[in-house]
């Protein structure tokens, strides 16, 4: 079983990002998923998310903007991995 993809859009400054990655970083450790950080400063691909960040997706969905639930994150986990 494939454990679920997570993705951090975030950039350099952003205490919000900062905040979330240790959320992911703490959640990761009980849950294990694949974690990929992208910065969104070295690219013009996302403008939608430069006043938005950070933002958190899960297999391909977005999942949260600005701040992110360590529970919620729990039980969106769960139930990825329920699904595959």
């Amino acid at each position: 079983m494939k454990p679920p993809k997570i993705i951090l859009y975030t950039k350099p400054g952003c205490s919000l990002c900062d905040q979330a990655k240790k959320i992911l970083l703490k959640v990761q450790r009980t849950s294990p998923f694949t974690l990929e950080t992208v910065d969104i400063s070295k690219s013009n691909d996302f403008p939608e998310y430069q006043d938005h960040i950070p933002v958190i997706m899960l297999n391909g969905k977005e999942i949260s903007r600005h701040q992110v639930s360590e529970k919620r994150l729990l039980d969106l986990l769960q139930n990825a991995n329920s699904q595959s």
